[in-house]
């Protein structure tokens, strides 16, 4: 368990420096041409090594932890604003990074070690669909939809990644039953980072991580615990819920730094 812990945490890092070089060119180039800037493709890259990470822990931790943790990187992406380009730090700031992991150290608390469990029966179906509605839900919302819209699709974007990298695993005895499972999470990520694109150039970044972590980890964690076998420590529910909301608290004050603004 020590190990994966240790796999989600690289990734969270990664994942937070990765959201800067996005948010920057975001703020420099205007629709998918963003995709093509320099900025936005190195943090592409580093998306890819933070989830081969988040990956392999999903072998030892449950949905909910792997992905709370993920959202933790928002701590990473202010202090790293700060370090690198002097951006601006409130007191809050420091505090709800503390909270942020003090969230994470309790949601470890409440997972104890849980390896990936045969996914059900209808998972992959479920996961295809999922993708296809998504993949509407994006084409119809990336000239007309609100930020926020785009933000919370994003955010179940995001979550799907995560899910389908979960029922991959548990079907990595049958490869033709992964296989659609590795497609959909593919497209899975292609979604997520479009529809935050197209969130970032319409609403405020505060606004766009704030609603993406929330949809993330609450979808994830819902999904992992009522279908996937996900559960929580017997007699330790109380620092599941109390991990969840100190980690989405933190996330949220944390979006509205203004080192969150920097890149803009």
């Amino acid at each position: 368990m020590t190990q994966a812990l240790l796999l989600a945490a690289a990734g969270c890092v990664v994942y937070g420096l990765a959201a800067v070089l996005q948010a920057m060119a975001a703020a420099r180039r205007t629709g998918v041409a963003a995709l093509l800037h320099p900025l936005y493709l190195l943090g592409l890259v580093l998306d890819l090594g933070a989830f081969v990470l988040a990956y392999f822990a999903l072998e030892h931790l449950p949905v909910f932890l792997v992905n709370a943790i993920l959202a933790a990187s928002i701590a990473v992406t202010v202090l790293a604003a700060r370090v690198l380009m002097g951006a601006r730090l409130r007191p809050v700031d420091g505090a709800a990074v503390v909270v942020v992991v003090a969230g994470s150290v309790l949601l470890a608390q409440a997972s104890g070690h849980q390896a990936a469990a045969p996914p059900p029966s209808d998972f992959t179906t479920v996961i295809v669909i999922a993708t296809a509605v998504l993949t509407l839900a994006t084409i119809l919302g990336w000239r007309f939809a609100p930020g926020w819209a785009l933000a919370a699709i994003s955010g179940v974007g995001f979550a799907l990644v995560t899910i389908a990298a979960r029922g991959a695993q548990g079907s990595e005895s049958d490869i033709f039953a992964a296989w659609p499972l590795l497609l959909c999470l593919l497209v899975g990520a292609v979604i997520a980072a479009l529809a935050q694109l197209g969130a970032f150039q319409r609403g405020g970044v505060g606004m766009v991580v704030s609603v993406a972590n929330g949809v993330t980890v609450i979808a994830a964690a819902l999904v992992g615990l009522l279908y996937l076998g996900d559960a929580v420590v017997a007699g330790r529910m109380w620092a599941f819920i109390l991990g969840m909301a100190l980690t989405l608290a933190g996330c949220i004050v944390l979006a509205f730094s203004p080192a969150m603004k920097v890149a803009a």
